[in-house]
């Protein structure tokens, strides 16, 4: 884990995001130790709050742990700091309505406990979120709440001045009030000039002050103004060798010198960009340019050519890009065709406009001399020849855009055949993995007081359900493996293979030694012949049930046994160790235990708990759970089915659900 993460920081640290390496792998080791609870907290947001730059699933598994430890329904600052932190990923994932009430709560938070430090910062994030909403009047409310409270506090009020700007810009530009655009230059230079140098802020402020300015001059229609703010912000990049935001400023200017119809100059930054941009990266936008130059100045040669390799570097990025993308540029050139036939609409009216312009000429003609008419036919033949020109050109051009045509929708079949191969493998598996697990018929034949509930988050699951007689014994497990969809399903067949090899060709009998032989069979087959260490696994529940003397033996990986006796559930705890590659193995437990009758027994994998949604969209969690299982206690195995079923469609609503769901409850 210290090594992935020193790999995050370090790509984070391209991107601009530069952060002390030591400092996060002391506190990434920390968690690993016995701290406090808020210290925990602290850690755990911190984390999650510098690798939601890089990627936001990853940094939510942070701040999932963080909430599993914070107590919500107190009002304290580490119930606000994971708000805070749980707001900032859900304004990157455009979970904006979310964010905006994360948000709210934590600056109720800190209003409480009168920590404005704190306030004055969600105040500002809540200004950019409602902005993001287009809710201006709520922006500035809350931008002018931040100022009031960061000018108290002298805190970084160039930060908030660059808010201000913002919001008046995209006030402008959306509601086309231009007035609102002296506003918007205003706080951008009361930023530039209130933010210190020493502050961690300050390239943020100025880089994007400058861009802020160069966008309201552009729109004020002061092109020397806004190339000088340009120019302003190149230079502030290249003096901090901000790669990244270098290549934004290129391609801005570029796209400035192409509407100023200056194709020479936008061909040159486009060129920049991409020359600047990685092998296996580019740049739409320098693309754009550099094919919308070429065609403006007649180069129509390199203008294809140039499309062609942005149609080819969509194809090499990724597969599943490449529709939408290809889709764009299809449309670009679909736009180009009709520019093309606006074009000859205009060409067919300069036409009419020369035969009337030849017909007035033929009418003077007959009151001219002979020399005059010889005058005029040799007008006459010029003229055709121009029209002959101009006619072979057009049907050259379009000869061309047929072929580009041509070539995009080839290009689309190709990608649409290779789906079809990908999808039909997927259906495929699925029928394969589902002839791997007990026939729910066959099921109901040994335990006919029992459900199993099973929702696969894709069309191929990494949970399964797993039965076998020997003996006097009946085996049951639920397993949840590493992963979902086909790479989950794939450790599901290493599962159910291991779990059968176990017992009929090791002849083991308890559940303990059951999963430390499947343990070390996991392993062993993924690790068996390549040269990559492979740390998949799964957590599992495993009963050994015998109905004649009505005892029942457990082992868990990670995944407990409930057993629902009266109003009572008794959860019998797994060892904290998944089956699979750990860092310090130890062999399981076997719990046994006396059976009553009308003793009911849960096993499940973490799907249903973890699943997000309500009204408030957080998890469903096990307390929740557990009490559905105790109020009804009375009802048939397979009402409670359905009524399982039905609580967790209805609790996603229109939320995705984010992982596979597998229950089986078994009366005894």
């Amino acid at each position: 884990m210290k090594i992935w993460i020193s790999l995050c920081l370090l790509l984070l640290s391209v991107g601009g995001f530069a952060q002390d390496f030591d400092r996060i792998d002391r506190l990434n080791d920390s968690l690993k130790l016995d701290i406090r609870r808020d210290q925990r907290i602290r850690t755990l947001c911190f984390i999650a709050g510098e690798l939601k730059k890089f990627d936001t699933e990853i940094a939510r598994t942070y701040s999932d742990r963080a909430l599993e430890i914070v107590d919500t329904n107190q009002q304290n600052e580490y119930v606000a700091l994971y708000l805070k932190t749980s707001a900032d990923i859900e304004t990157l994932e455009n979970h904006n309505d979310l964010a905006l009430y994360h948000y709210s709560k934590a600056a109720s938070i800190y209003d409480q406990l009168k920590m404005e430090h704190k306030l004055g910062k969600v105040y500002n994030n809540l200004a950019v979120a409602y902005r993001t909403n287009s809710d201006f009047d709520n922006s500035f409310l809350y931008a002018y709440k931040a100022l009031k409270i960061k000018t108290k506090h002298d805190d970084h009020l160039g930060t908030t001045y660059l808010n201000l700007s913002s919001t008046f810009g995209m006030k402008a530009s959306i509601m086309e009030q231009l007035e609102l655009l002296d506003s918007s230059q205003y706080f951008a230079l009361l930023a530039l000039k209130t933010e210190s140098s020493n502050s961690p802020y300050y390239g943020q402020v100025l880089s994007n002050a400058g861009l802020n300015l160069t966008n309201i001059y552009a729109m004020k229609g002061q092109i020397d103004s806004a190339f000088y703010w340009m120019n302003y912000t190149i230079d502030a990049f290249e003096k901090d060798s901000n790669k990244v935001d270098l290549i934004t400023a290129y391609a801005s200017r570029s796209y400035l010198y192409y509407r100023l119809q200056d194709y020479e100059n936008a061909l040159a930054d486009a060129r920049l960009v991409l020359s600047l941009t990685d092998s296996n990266q580019f740049d739409k936008t320098a693309y754009q340019m550099i094919h919308g130059s070429y065609w403006a100045l007649g180069n129509c040669d390199s203008a294809y050519y140039f499309a062609a390799e942005f149609a080819t570097k969509l194809h090499q990025k990724h597969a599943e890009d490449l529709s939408r993308n290809s889709a764009k540029y299809m449309s670009i050139f679909q736009n180009e065709k009709k520019q093309q036939q606006i074009q000859n609409l205009e060409k067919d009216k300069e036409l009419k406009a020369i035969e009337s312009a030849k017909k007035d000429e033929e009418i003077k003609n007959q009151q001219l001399t002979i020399a005059g008419v010889v005058g005029g036919l040799l007008l006459l033949s010029v003229l055709a020849l121009v029209l002959i020109k101009r006619n072979n050109e057009k049907r050259k051009n379009n000869l061309a855009l047929k072929s580009k045509n041509d070539l995009i929708q080839s290009q689309k079949d190709t990608l649409e055949e290779r789906n079809n191969e990908i999808m039909d493998s997927i259906h495929y598996a699925k029928y394969i993995q589902e002839s791997l697990l007990p026939a729910k018929k066959v099921v109901k034949s040994y335990l006919p007081e029992s459900f199993i509930l099973f929702k696969p988050k894709e069309l191929v699951s990494g949970d399964f359900y797993w039965m076998h007689t020997e003996g006097d014994g009946l085996y049951v497990a639920v397993a949840d493996c590493t992963g979902h969809g086909v790479p989950g399903a794939m450790v599901s067949v290493v599962g159910t293979n291991g779990l059968k090899r176990c017992l009929t060709e090791l002849k083991l009998k308890k559940p303990s030694e059951i999963l430390d032989h499947l343990a070390s069979y996991v392993i062993d087959t993924f690790n068996a012949e390549g040269e990559r260490e492979v740390k998949d696994g799964m957590d599992i529940s495993l009963c050994k049930i015998n109905f004649t003397t009505k005892t029942l033996e457990f082992a868990g990986a990670n995944n407990p046994l409930w057993i629902l006796r009266g109003e009572e559930i008794i959860q019998v705890k797994a060892d904290r160790q998944p089956v699979g590659k750990h860092l310090n193995p130890v062999p399981f437990n076997n719990h046994e235990f006396e059976l009553q009758v009308k003793d009911r027994l849960f096993m499940f994998s973490d799907g249903f708990a973890d699943q997000f949604g309500g009204p408030k969209g957080k998890k469903l969690k096990s307390k929740t759970f557990k009490q559905l299982l105790i109020d009804n206690k009375d009802m048939d195995m397979e009402s409670l089915h359905d009524l399982l079923n039905k609580t967790i469609e209805d609790w996603m609503g229109t939320l995705e659900q984010i992982d596979d769901i597998s229950v089986m409850g078994i009366e005894v």
